[in-house]
């Protein structure tokens, strides 16, 4: 493993910015020349909105979501119904999500909650093709039987979160991110679903990453923006405030789930500048309860941010939990990144090969 690690290699988004700035009716027109695969739309299932203001547009295997309030909320029933084990594929291979802003959200940064809910809600949601949106579109994803991105799915966002645990008031079709971007993930009790990454898979987020679940296996490839930050929790009920790169997690209840929650892909990005008060973390926590687990981040990972920021250590710093809630701290170094005890009941280690 590499706790710092070389620059991150350079991102094109340049075709990207193109298509997401054209409107819906021009990006439809567009799509409808492209070649068309056997599905007749990229998300495979039902849409209802519950909360908030969005619409869709389906081309072949391409959805373009035109988004007109800040914060929103659908539900999504599988077109799948089958029993498990097998997970669900819901974005198949080509197929391509596109998220772009209307003028209902007058250029703020917005974010559409994605709720996946299966039939069999044990079966995960795995997604093998594209999701998209500009720097202002934070996309988030939860389905209560886990999330699995497969090789070659490729997610291209302005902020990402994917959870096993429900945003809580967002089933109600209430807010559920407060005005101080403070919010709730639970999943349900005893729940041992987990968010899975596998290798191949990759992820570029101008803002934040996150994944929180009762376990988690981190194998792709995420880079991160400059000051941005990234957290991977394992617990089964955590609350969380965002405070620009700095984020504060304490966990409610912690997981059952037990095994081992591991990184063994990377997570990289060109940091913060500490001296101008810009933040950027890669936090990796592990809260069980009842059933002993691991935070293993295994050898040949990478963590960390560009040569050229690492050295500034306020600002940029990878926080390894097992049993401790995170504090977000200014500082990069010391327990001031940790709660003063370790929560009631947790039983973990930390380990780096």
């Amino acid at each position: 493993m590499r706790l710092f690690d070389e620059s991150a290699p350079a991102r094109s988004r340049a075709v990207t910015r193109l298509s997401l700035g054209a409107s819906p009716a021009v990006l439809g027109a567009m799509l409808a020349l492209q070649p068309q695969v056997a599905q007749a739309q990229a998300f495979q299932g039902t849409e209802t909105v519950i909360l908030g203001n969005v619409s869709r547009i389906t081309s072949g295997n391409t959805d373009i979501f035109t988004v007109n309030a800040l914060q929103n909320t659908i539900n999504w029933t599988p077109t799948d119904t089958g029993p498990g084990p097998a997970p669900i594929n819901f974005l198949p291979t080509g197929a391509n999500a596109i998220f772009t802003a209307g003028p209902g959200t007058n250029g703020a940064n917005y974010t559409v909650l994605n709720r996946i809910i299966a039939a069999d809600q044990t079966r995960a949601i795995a997604f093998s093709g594209n999701v998209t949106a500009g720097p202002d579109g934070r996309i988030w994803f939860y389905a209560p039987g886990g999330l699995l991105l497969n090789a070659g799915s490729q997610f291209d966002v302005g902020g990402l979160l994917l959870t096993a645990n429900d945003p809580v008031g967002a089933a109600a079709g209430q807010p559920y991110l407060s005005a101080t971007n403070q919010f709730q993930l639970r999943a349900a009790g005893g729940s041992t679903a987990g968010v899975t990454i596998n290798a191949s898979a990759t992820i570029t987020s101008d803002s934040y990453m996150i994944a929180v679940a009762p376990r988690f296996a981190i194998n792709g490839t995420a880079t991160i923006g400059p000051g941005a930050s990234a957290a991977l929790v394992a617990a089964e009920d955590v609350s969380f405030t965002l405070n620009g790169g700095l984020f504060d997690i304490t966990t409610n209840v912690g997981t059952t789930a037990g095994g081992i929650s591991s990184v063994g892909g990377s997570i990289t990005g060109p940091g913060g500048l500490g001296g101008q008060g810009i933040y950027s973390r890669i936090y990796a926590m592990a809260v069980p309860r009842n059933n002993a687990m691991t935070l293993l981040i295994a050898g040949g990972s990478q963590l960390g941010f560009a040569v050229a920021n690492a050295a500034d250590v306020d600002g940029n710093a990878v926080v390894l939990s097992g049993g401790y809630d995170i504090v977000g701290s200014p500082f990069g170094q010391g327990t001031t990144q940790f709660g003063a005890l370790p929560v009631a009941g947790s039983n973990a280690d930390a380990i780096v090969r």
